[in-house]
């Protein structure tokens, strides 16, 4: 996915998205006409929604961080996500009716929305699974809820659990390359309240950060509130090293 400014950038944005023609790491075949829509302006969130019988059932809304300019890569989540009660219902209200839409019974729908400023929730996609990127492991270590639970009970034909069991914070960010090489060294340094994982080792090839693909590893952070958890991932990120030659 990139971000198009005008009518010049069309061509190229489209033949960078025709470059990606399997899924990795399975390997299934992808789709290869490209999509466009128009630009959504605002902040990022996720809303996951487990449907039993036909109800749904709001779980925690997660907020997201990017980067910025041409690819829109994403650099973390945390929860809980940080708006006002309003909001929150407002977004979770918007990836119900998505997961109802696309014909989400018994199981879990995934939804990522945009809130402009000062609009209603924009749906940027929803899928009928549970969320990627340790989502639920930051949604559970801040609220109490499983989601994988939830979504076994709906398809099992009992009443989800979402009911939160704590109150606290965990914010995830991932550790990106400057650019494309062969990763020479990576560090993450090891901080109380913390713990991280490395998927890409020194000896392996990392892409350029422009999606996904060129996450080296991540840092999960622990704490009371949500801005103390941001602050220390953040913390954990700036202190990392990543050598690529």
């Amino acid at each position: 996915m990139s971000v198009v400014a005008g009518p010049d950038g069309l061509d190229a944005a489209v033949a960078a998205a025709g470059r990606f023609t399997r899924a990795e790491p399975h390997g299934l075949p992808l789709d290869s006409r490209v999509l466009l829509q128009s630009y959504v302006p605002g902040e990022e969130f996720s809303a996951d929604t487990v449907v039993h019988e036909g109800v749904p059932y709001p779980l925690p809304v997660v907020r997201k961080d990017t980067t910025a300019g041409t690819y829109r890569v994403e650099t973390g989540h945390s929860c809980p996500a940080g708006l006002d009660p309003r909001t929150v219902r407002a977004v979770q209200d918007t990836a119900a009716r998505a997961a109802l839409a696309v014909g989400v019974r018994n199981g879990i729908a995934h939804t990522e929305v945009k809130v402009p400023p000062g609009g209603e929730p924009v749906v940027i996609e929803t899928g009928a699974r549970l969320p990627g990127d340790n989502i639920c492991e930051i949604v559970e270590a801040a609220t109490g809820v499983s989601e994988a639970v939830a979504y076994l009970q709906a398809v099992t034909g009992r009443l989800p659990h979402i009911a939160p069991t704590r109150e606290e914070a965990a914010a995830l960010r991932f550790l990106l390359p400057d650019r494309a090489g062969v990763v020479e060294d990576v560090l993450i340094p090891d901080v109380p309240g913390t713990h991280s994982h490395i998927d890409i080792r020194p000896g392996q090839r990392v892409p350029a950060p422009a999606d996904s693909s060129g996450r080296v590893g991540h840092v999960v952070a622990r704490a009371a509130s949500v801005d103390e958890a941001r602050r220390l991932a953040g913390r954990v990120i700036a202190d990392s090293l990543v050598k690529v030659s």
